[in-house]
């Protein structure tokens, strides 16, 4: 009889740990290539991502290969990236 309930609280806690760790992940990243026409990436562009239907917007810079990454942001069924060079 012991074995059979130490079996079936190690087996909720299996369940219930599992559940918790699958609910870490709420935010996600887009990470954005820019180039000239020519193909050439361009470093020192102002990248923006917007929800449209959240309030998250985040902003960053590409560097020297033309890349930035925007972090932590909410799901959203649709997101506007936007890019400006000065």
């Amino acid at each position: 009889m012991r074995k059979g309930v130490s079996a079936v609280i190690a087996a909720l806690w299996v369940m219930l740990s599992g559940s918790a760790f699958a609910q870490v992940a709420t935010t996600g990243t887009i990470q954005v290539v820019v180039e000239d026409k020519n193909g050439g990436r361009l470093p020192g562009v102002t990248v923006t991502a917007e929800a449209i239907d959240s309030v998250t917007k985040r902003t960053a810079v590409t560097d020297a290969t033309g890349t930035a990454s925007l972090e932590a942001l909410a799901p959203s069924s649709q997101y506007r990236i936007t890019t400006s060079l000065s």
